[in-house]
């Protein structure tokens, strides 16, 4: 399928799409919640008291629940 429009019309067309989403939003009394994106040191905060959890719960496994298996 072939687009013939040229850029100013799509970006036109980009911009309208928007007014109508939001005036359909305002007319719900909806509001317009983009979503959020974890960065880069967020997602590194995540996985390392991930692997902090993982490696308590396995130094407690260790002392307290081995010992008691042998």
């Amino acid at each position: 399928m072939q687009d013939n429009r040229k850029f100013r019309e799509v970006v036109d067309d980009i911009t309208t799409a928007e007014k109508d989403v939001d005036a359909v939003l305002k007319a719900a009394r909806l509001e317009r919640h983009e979503g959020t994106r974890l960065t880069a040191g967020q997602k590194m905060d995540i996985i390392m008291l991930l692997i902090g959890v993982i490696g308590g719960l396995g130094l407690m496994f260790m002392l307290f629940i081995l010992p008691m298996m042998l």
